[in-house]
């Protein structure tokens, strides 16, 4: 009898336990309305210029757990389209962290889509409350009880459309995950929590990050991280980059490094980098010559504000240009006109802003205009009171037909034949510069009856006069026509950026240099006629 008493305890027991579990199984989607339209209220308050609009929501009572299903998330100014939608988000309690005796939830966040165009850019641009205080964190706080110590992303697709649909810039199978975050372990470390993020790029490249984090740490979150990136399409960066007059076709981008971003301090070291097969161009036009100038200011600010600034690392070791083009095209001039190198190579060494750094040199070989066999060799300091860098070029037997444009525009006048080469030497330091440009002219004939017989009678006799001029300078034991310019004096502004220096060292040794050359000859051969 007595056992029969104590089965019949147990299974009553059971039945008990049983049916309250079945009573809470079913509970708990009889509440999934409430809890929708509460957690969907809560994120919504912490939210700032953004809004959440909650799917459904079921909360698992047995396990603790909250499951979100088809989360949006809009802009308020430009709703449409959202600019974030999530299949799935599951919070739970990160169960082997009770062993610690530390009560914390686990994350998962499935298949999210994040997507941002030029109008909603422009917007967040233009917003006074900063990304980092528009309430996301407390956002994802409000969904569970129990604060966040693992996050993970499965499957993210983020994209950034800007005016090209069909390029965006866009990232597919992303995986991330980052563990302990609130530092319940070696909570001493400067960096505690460990984080993993992988992703494809633009459709060919990959991407991989490891490293760690101190999420706890203020005003903002500290991360130390390697990176590798490869096989980079760098034409998806087009569209952005066009408003800059840049064009940018082809080429790939692979590069190796590490990242740190802290209260303290922010670091980016490249160790390697290679662009392949890139063809990149600058246009000039009259129409947007302002908009370039402030380009240029921007620049010169961005240059001002980084270079030997406390706090921020930024170096390349090693950056290699392969079988690339690179071009400068003025469409401001008549005729329009083109400058350009090609089968680039170039190796960057040091590249720093930091002066103790020591300087960065550069070597670079290329054809120019095609034809050219060019080679360059300099050194750059980071700069403290002012340009401070030094340049060796050489130039050798260029095809002069392929310059005609140029020297159209500046000169008023074409070649039949010839080749040109320019060597100089250039050094800038302390707001002056110094050194010298000598070009020199080979086998020149401009004028040609075949080329030039549809032109006009004066264009025809300007051509024979400047022919003729040719001969009067070439130096007999060289049969070239020769000169060398001295670069001595100081900078327009002695606060210009590098890239400004190097602008007014082109104007003055390309076209101050080389082009009024051919002036004087025209100049000769008119005081000979008048003779």
């Amino acid at each position: 009898m007595p056992n029969f008493t104590a089965r019949r305890i147990t299974l009553i027991a059971a039945g008990i336990i049983g049916a309250t579990v079945i009573a809470v199984f079913i509970l708990s989607y009889f509440l999934d309305g409430i809890v929708r339209s509460r957690l969907e209220r809560a994120m919504n308050q912490k939210l700032k210029g953004y809004r959440a609009q909650v799917g459904r929501a079921h909360v698992q009572l047995i396990n603790g757990s909250v499951t979100l299903s088809d989360v949006i998330i809009i802009q308020n100014a430009h709703p449409k389209p959202p600019v974030a939608r999530v299949s799935r988000l599951e919070a739970s309690i990160q169960w082997k962290e009770l062993l610690s005796g530390h009560v914390v939830a686990d994350f998962l966040i499935s298949r999210p889509e994040l997507y941002v165009n030029l109008t909603q850019l422009r917007e967040e641009s233009a917003d006074k409350v900063p990304v980092s205080n528009k309430g996301w964190q407390d956002a994802l706080q409000n969904i569970y009880p129990f604060q966040i110590n693992r996050l993970r992303i499965a499957d993210g697709d983020f994209a950034y459309i800007d005016t090209d649909p069909h390029r965006p810039l866009h990232l597919t199978r992303l995986d991330a995950t980052a563990d302990n975050i609130r530092n319940i372990h070696s909570p001493d470390k400067t960096y505690p929590s460990p984080i993993h993020v992988q992703a494809v790029v633009f459709g060919k490249g990959r991407l991989a990050l490891d490293g760690r984090a101190n999420f706890l740490s203020k005003p903002f979150a500290g991360i130390y991280a390697r990176y590798r990136v490869s096989e980079i399409p760098l034409s998806q960066f087009e569209p952005a980059i066009k408003r800059a007059n840049l064009d940018v076709r082809g080429g790939t981008f692979r590069s190796e490094g590490a990242l740190e971003y802290s209260p303290q301090i922010r670091r980016a070291e490249v160790y390697d980098a290679l662009v392949d097969g890139i063809n990149f161009d600058y246009v000039h036009k009259a129409p947007t010559a302002a908009i370039e100038s402030q380009h240029v200011t921007k620049l010169k600010q961005a240059g001002k504000k980084v270079s030997n600034q406390p706090g921020l690392a930024l170096k390349i070791d090693r950056l290699n240009i392969e079988r690339s083009r690179l071009g400068f095209t003025d469409k401001a001039r008549n005729p329009p006109f083109k400058l350009f190198m090609t089968d680039l190579a170039v190796v960057a060494t040091t590249l720093s802003n930091h002066f103790e750094e020591g300087p960065a040199d550069v070597n670079l070989r290329g054809k120019f205009m095609g034809s050219g066999q060019s080679t360059l060799t300099g050194s750059f300091r980071p700069e403290k009171q002012g340009p401070d860098f030094n340049l060796d070029l050489a130039i050798r037997n260029t095809d002069l037909r392929s310059l005609n444009n140029l020297l159209k525009a500046y000169g008023r006048l074409d070649v039949a034949a010839g080749q040109f080469s320019v060597f100089s030497q250039i050094r800038v330091s302390d707001g002056k510069m110094s050194g010298y440009v000598k070009p020199l002219f080979s086998n020149l004939k401009v004028y040609n009856y075949d080329q030039d017989k549809n032109k006009p009678l004066l264009d025809q006799a300007y051509q024979m006069a400047v022919g003729a001029a040719s001969h009067l300078f070439k130096n007999p034991s060289t049969k070239k026509v020769a000169t060398q310019v001295s670069l001595e004096g100081s900078l327009k502004s002695p606060g210009v950026s590098t890239l400004q220096a190097l602008l007014q060292l082109m104007e003055n040794a390309f076209f101050k240099a080389i082009l009024p050359g051919f002036d004087r000859q025209v100049n000769q051969v008119t005081r000979q006629q008048d003779r």
